[in-house]
């Protein structure tokens, strides 16, 4: 990004992506919403037709893997936007990364109510599910455009990658003086390497990384796109069931339901408890991380929430 001069827009890097993307003008840009990483835009032309545009926000994007991802659970099934574009833009000499897609209408899971979430969504989200999960890739940990990861074992990405975060939290702690945190954080680093053997037992998966109600794009009781495929991962299904409930989307379809619904629709047997195991030890992880998140990022956390959240995770063993 060049520095100095006048500030590029959002809505400036949008119209180049667009551009990019062979869509002829004119057409009418529109903010949807604005996140920590990207930004979210909506074209619309004089025909009715429409496009998301999502443009990084001074930070590295991985729409590159993004789309590699999408065309590869397009194939297997898995509803997704098609992609126009994906790639470096630039304005004014000042660059960012953008993709376009087409705009799919529908509702996010996360707008509906429980009472209009009935057994044919439920079915229909874990189908859409299994799907994703039923492409093989090589490697552990976020992916690159060839679909494989960097770690070679599940431990090595999942529990010495998890240590380090937690032993940054529970330095965090010590230093406020949080002594009862900093202890509930070793216990957590405890969790962790207890299950290292167990974990390397499993084989990777692609996981979407931030399979939840927000990124469930719904018609009727069905899912028209399964959106946001910036945290792709490769590693074991559990991942994406212990982020579900992490985010809170058992609230509005219990996990157990989800995983029950998904083990009819694979074709092989669901190590169950595997599954459960994993649910658990994601939570530990991401909770067990958040005060060096905070503390890194500057941001305001209720502490005392998270590490309750904790302990009754551990409690658990």
């Amino acid at each position: 990004m060049a520095a100095g001069g006048p500030a590029v827009t959002t809505a400036s890097y949008a119209d180049a992506a667009l551009d990019s993307a062979g869509l002829p003008r004119p057409y009418t840009v529109s903010p949807v919403s604005q996140g920590a990483s990207n930004a979210v835009l909506r074209a619309d032309d004089a025909r009715g037709r429409a496009w998301a545009v999502r443009v990084t926000q001074h930070t590295p994007g991985r729409f590159d893997v993004e789309r590699v991802a999408m065309e590869r659970a397009c194939a297997a099934g898995v509803p997704v936007a098609p992609v126009l574009f994906a790639g470096e833009v630039t304005v004014d000499g000042s660059t960012e990364t953008a993709m376009v897609s087409e705009w799919v209408e529908g509702r996010r899971l996360a707008d509906l109510a429980r009472s209009e979430i009935g057994a044919e969504l439920v079915d229909d989200i874990a189908t859409v599910l299994s799907r994703v999960h039923s492409i093989a890739v090589d490697g552990f940990g976020n992916l690159d455009v060839g679909l494989t990861g960097p770690w070679p074992t599940f431990s090595g990405w999942f529990v010495d990658g998890g240590l380090v975060s937690v032993a940054a939290s529970r330095d965090v702690a010590e230093r406020l003086g949080a002594a009862a945190a900093a202890s509930t954080l070793t216990r957590a680093a405890e969790a962790l390497e207890a299950a290292r053997q167990t974990l390397d037992a499993a084989s990777s998966r692609l996981i979407h990384g931030d399979f939840s109600p927000a990124n469930l794009l719904v018609r009727g009781d069905a899912v028209v796109a399964l959106l946001d495929w910036e945290s792709v991962k490769g590693g074991p299904v559990g991942l994406d069931f212990g982020w579900w409930d992490f985010i809170g989307g058992g609230d509005l379809i219990a996990t157990e339901r989800l995983v029950d619904a998904y083990a009819t629709r694979i074709d092989h047997d669901l190590d169950l408890d595997a599954v459960t195991d994993l649910r658990r030890l994601v939570q530990i992880r991401i909770l067990a991380s958040h005060l060096a998140w905070a503390d890194q990022a500057d941001a305001d956390i209720d502490t005392d929430r998270v590490i309750e959240r904790l302990r009754a995770l551990l409690a658990t063993e």
